[in-house]
């Protein structure tokens, strides 16, 4: 087993993967714009197939939280990582089954403005990595600039993504009055674009000064990730707006996963070998049953069960967001000790004498 999982534990092989994840959805997508007929059709499915195992990738937080040796350095986890999530899935659920619309916009508006934040820190997360295995550096503050740009960018995009959808909420069930908040949040998209109308001749003139500097799987993440959110003020077509970056950032997220599961099955002995894998497994698989029966209850149920399965989904998402700001936090000693061990590619090989 561990001669099968190598060659997948390796810095060129995270790249290779994170650029395809990263880049890959906006590609199909664009294919299926760009050509007409069968073509443009197969890179329409292919992106649907990718979507339906990167849209549960919030339930995969679950493979990190059921063993205690992932959690060290996780300040107060019964608090930050059981006690707190429970409050906002109590919350959410009580919003978006019993209160008033104008709390469920303002809800609404919050949970959209809180996950593009979180979909730009991933950002960050998976370019450090890149930097480190590449460059074996962190982040330079051109980079870090850069990054930041793109993903305010982002951000400021939320409202024109989502809203014109309801924030994806059923219309028959939550009739949102949005018209006194549309006059203000629309004009969000134009400060994302006088953001890209600097950004891209900055970024043009770093690659041209810097040409020579780069590795290619590196620089195609980090172009991928600075402009994340582009094809969002590009185009009309829901692939690009929404579907292709959103497929992105689950990938990214399954795929890290991924291979943490990885990195754990090897080097034990082989009777436990397989179980980290067969964990994650389980809890990527249980993430598309339920993200699918939720879908279909959406679909074909009754108003109380369109309540109950979106305020399900929602609420798990929220908590994702709310727990991997722990998970994640590297200006942890014991979380980047943590990073380390459990992704050791990304430390350069000892040398000798």
């Amino acid at each position: 087993m561990d001669r099968v999982l190598a060659p997948l534990l390796t810095g060129r092989s995270f790249l290779v993967l994170m650029a395809l994840a990263t880049i890959g959805p906006v590609l199909l997508a664009a294919l299926h714009l760009g050509m007409p007929g069968s073509v443009g059709l197969a890179g329409s499915n292919a992106l649907r197939v990718l979507e339906l195992l990167a849209a549960p990738h919030v339930f995969t937080t679950l493979y990190l939280l059921v063993d205690a040796r992932e959690l060290v350095g996780v300040p107060r986890p019964l608090l930050t990582l059981l006690a707190i999530p429970l409050l906002l899935m109590a919350a959410t659920t009580a919003v978006l089954v019993s209160s008033p619309l104008w709390m469920v916009t303002a809800f609404m508006l919050f949970y959209t403005f809180f996950g593009m934040w979180h979909f730009g820190r991933q950002n960050f997360g998976v370019v450090a990595f890149a930097t480190r295995i590449s460059y074996r550096r962190p982040m330079g503050r051109f980079e870090r600039h850069a990054l930041n740009a793109g993903n305010v960018a982002g951000l400021l995009a939320g409202y024109h993504i989502f809203a014109p959808v309801m924030f994806t909420l059923n219309p028959q069930t939550w009739p949102l009055d949005l018209s006194r908040v549309d006059p203000v949040f629309s004009l969000f998209r134009y400060g994302g674009l006088a953001i890209y109308a600097v950004l891209i001749p900055c970024m043009l003139y770093y690659l041209v000064a810097n040409w020579r500097r780069h590795e290619p799987f590196a620089l195609v993440i980090f172009l991928g990730c600075v402009f994340f959110f582009l094809p969002t003020y590009l185009s009309t077509d829901p692939l690009l707006v929404l579907v292709a970056w959103a497929v992105a950032h689950g990938l990214q997220y399954v795929l890290i996963l991924g291979l943490h599961a990885a990195g754990r099955a090897t080097g034990k002995p082989e009777r436990f070998l397989i179980w980290p894998l067969v964990l994650f497994a389980a809890v990527v698989l249980g993430g598309v049953v339920l993200w699918r029966v939720s879908g279909r209850m959406q679909l074909d149920g009754g108003d109380t069960e369109i309540r109950l399965a979106v305020s399900f989904v929602v609420a798990i998402t929220l908590v994702h967001y709310w727990v991997e700001r722990y998970l994640w936090r590297f200006s942890s000693p014991a979380r980047r000790a943590w990073l380390e061990q459990s992704f050791r590619f990304l430390s350069p090989p000892k040398t000798t004498g």
